[in-house]
């Protein structure tokens, strides 16, 4: 179930309606009395170990015998940023990470690299596999999805803990820069934080 503090932040940028506004903040919060559209009464609970869970979106996969932690902030995929998932198979405590990084403009840039930097700590990935497709006419899509290296773990624990993140996309055609929001930084510090909770530690 997505909290009080998601559906406010959705109503507040157009995505759901009023009346799916009040629907979801009743069943969120049953003691939310929508005094005020413009603010919710919910009380934001700080996110610690005990219930970072309750931020996911969990999801199991019997075929493969894998459990999928996808942030709640993160759903839909969003693009021109940093989204952080974690995978684990059943019955174990030996969780991983995963990245995937989504360009979306309107031209190709066929993208092979990206830089990060994190207040002022500079981080180069390299040699980056990005798929290509074009399924809205005018947008094009460019995707990287890679198992976390001790290097992005590094850089993602830079970025959760930043005040200001940048990422640059490079590619062939060019380079795209794109702010890391405070939400995409609370994002993977809440998906660093399950994942060290899950038993995860820094890749080899």
């Amino acid at each position: 179930m997505l909290s009080a503090e998601k559906i406010q932040k959705d109503y507040d940028i157009g995505l759901i309606s009023h009346s799916e506004y009040e629907q979801m903040m009743k069943t969120a919060n049953p003691t939310w009395n929508g005094e005020s559209v413009g603010n919710t009464t919910a009380v934001s609970t700080p996110v610690t170990e005990d219930n970072v869970l309750d931020q996911f979106d969990v999801k199991k996969d019997p075929i493969d015998a894998v459990t999928w932690y996808h942030h709640n902030d993160y759903l839909p995929l969003k693009f021109n940023c940093i989204n952080v998932y974690i995978g684990e198979k059943f019955n174990s405590a030996q969780p991983w990470l995963r990245l995937d990084i989504d360009y979306e403009g309107l031209g190709w840039l066929f993208v092979k690299s990206i830089t990060v930097v994190a207040d002022g700590q500079r981080f180069d990935k390299t040699d980056m596999d990005f798929s290509k497709t074009d399924v809205s006419g005018e947008d094009v899509f460019e995707f990287s999805d890679s198992t976390v290296t001790s290097d992005d773990f590094k850089m993602l624990e830079a970025v959760a803990s930043a005040k200001t993140a940048t990422l640059r996309v490079r590619g062939e055609r060019g380079n795209m820069d794109f702010d890391i929001s405070e939400s995409d930084r609370i994002a993977i510090r809440d998906a660093l934080m399950l994942y060290k909770k899950l038993g995860g530690t820094e890749p080899p």
